[in-house]
């Protein structure tokens, strides 16, 4: 398996901790499923897990990352196949997210709206664009999904910011 990044990862410890990740999912789902103890199961979930919280707040935490990663889902010249990889990064982010604490999993979201410039308005255009492929589709639905779980009151405010619901008609169209 060839490991690809959507945007290089700088941090070493880092991209060790993902490697790690791969390697243990890879044992404990494929390789070692029934020839696993529960206790060697529990302790390589638990593994899993503190990487991935280590991984998504490592992420989040970073600025110029975050940064490039939704200047590059924006950018109308990103490859498509670009595109789909880094919806498909941001949605594992998610995933990984969801097992933080609130407090940590509260300030992942909103570093991500922060650092994005327009969450839901980035994910509304993938989903309008005509381009855009059913996984694309997929996995923006699946961002959404996750950031409403954990906090429904974020898309309130983007749609109240807007002024508007989305669809709706102007405020001054005639009705």
């Amino acid at each position: 398996v060839k490991h690809r990044q959507v945007i290089p990862v700088t941090d070493p410890e880092i991209l060790e901790k993902v490697h790690q990740n791969f390697r243990i999912s890879f044992f404990k789902d494929v390789l070692l499923p029934r020839a696993l103890d529960e206790s060697t199961f529990a302790l390589l979930g638990d593994m899993e897990l503190m990487n991935g919280i280590e991984i998504a707040t490592a992420f989040h935490g970073d600025a110029e990352f975050l940064g490039k990663l939704f200047t590059l889902l924006k950018a109308k010249d990103t490859p498509k196949e670009k595109r789909a990889e880094t919806v498909a990064f941001i949605q594992d982010l998610c995933n990984l997210a969801k097992k933080m604490q609130v407090p940590s999993r509260h300030a992942f979201y909103r570093s991500l709206i922060e650092k994005s410039g327009n969450f839901f308005g980035t994910f509304a255009d993938i989903l309008a664009d005509e381009e855009s492929t059913g996984s694309e589709r997929v996995h923006v639905g699946d961002i959404l999904k996750l950031s409403l779980e954990h906090d429904p009151e974020l898309l309130r405010s983007y749609i109240l910011d807007q002024k508007r619901h989305p669809g709706a008609p102007p405020e001054d169209a005639n009705v």
